[in-house]
C-alpha cells in the first residue's frame, strides 16, 4: 500500500559507523519503525535548538585573494 505524501522533501545521505549503523538498524526493527523516518526526527530534533543567527555571526569573511 503507498504511503501518503510527507510533502517535498531534500535527500541527505550519510555515513555512519559501523557500530552506530548496527545500533540504528536494531532501534529501527525494535520501534517498528523506517529509518528515514527515525532519522529525520533526530535531526529536525537537533535543529530546534540551533540558533542560526548565532551561528552564522560566527561565520569570519575569507581574505580576498589578490
Amino acid at each position: 500500500m503507498p504511503m501518503p505524501s510527507k510533502g517535498k522533501r531534500h535527500s541527505v545521505t550519510a555515513r555512519l559507523p559501523i557500530a552506530e549503523a548496527e545500533k540504528l538498524e536494531a532501534i529501527v526493527k525494535a520501534t517498528n519503525d523506517t529509518r528515514g523516518d527515525y532519522i529525520v526526527r533526530l535531526v529536525i530534533a537537533h535543529l530546534a535548538t540551533v540558533d542560526l543567527e548565532a551561528v552564522e555571526a560566527k561565520q569570519e569573511a575569507l581574505p580576498m585573494a589578490s
